[in-house]
């Protein structure tokens, strides 16, 4: 995260940046990381296949479905965090 704010504004720009991640794809999230840890552990030969692969995992989760789902709808968003 990254914004250039005059001091009165840090708060308010905090807070929205915070409630952005606290209403996140939880599965979005958890693949993010894996593929980070996964890349700095292996060679970049293999970074691609570890990418493709959660790439593929996280477009077959419960939560990206619903996501998709909750927009057609024009409902919130209800997240399984599976």
């Amino acid at each position: 995260i990254q914004a250039v704010v005059s001091k009165d504004q840090l708060m308010s720009v905090v807070e929205k940046q915070v409630e952005k991640i606290l209403f996140g794809n939880p599965t979005a999230y958890r693949v993010t990381k894996e593929i980070a840890f996964k890349l700095s552990e292996q060679a970049l030969r293999n970074s691609f296949t570890i990418a493709t692969g959660k790439l593929v995992e996280f477009l077959l989760a419960d939560d990206t479905k619903e996501v998709l789902n909750a927009n057609e709808e024009n409902r919130p968003k209800v997240y399984t965090m599976k």
